[in-house]
């Protein structure tokens, strides 16, 4: 991942980027274009919002939650393409006595 500010970043901590001067930065203000919102990545990719999180809490990709209420949780695009090229959705087997 190519970082076009020196900063010390940890992705567990919510409060963004820490720039070398001391200030904090939000990943969505530091990086707008290559964050995407579920929704985005479910109409280009064919993810759904549940296998996202599934691979945000196994740490496979980074999470971005939104600052405030009612502000969408975000992703990196760096981090889902090559897993979102290769998902595949696995068909549910329908319920035993379903007609």
């Amino acid at each position: 991942m190519a970082l076009r500010h020196k900063c010390a970043y940890s992705p567990r901590s919510v409060g963004g980027f820490l720039l070398s001067g001391g200030d904090r930065v939000q990943a969505a203000d530091a990086y707008p274009e290559d964050l995407m919102t579920p929704a985005q990545i479910q109409a280009e990719w064919g993810v759904p919002g549940g296998v996202l999180r599934q691979w945000a809490t196994r740490g496979r990709i980074i999470r971005y939650p939104g600052r405030h209420r009612g502000q969408v949780t975000m992703y990196a695009r760096q981090h889902v393409e090559p897993l979102a090229e290769r998902y595949r959705p696995v068909p549910q087997r329908a319920r035993a006595g379903a007609a």
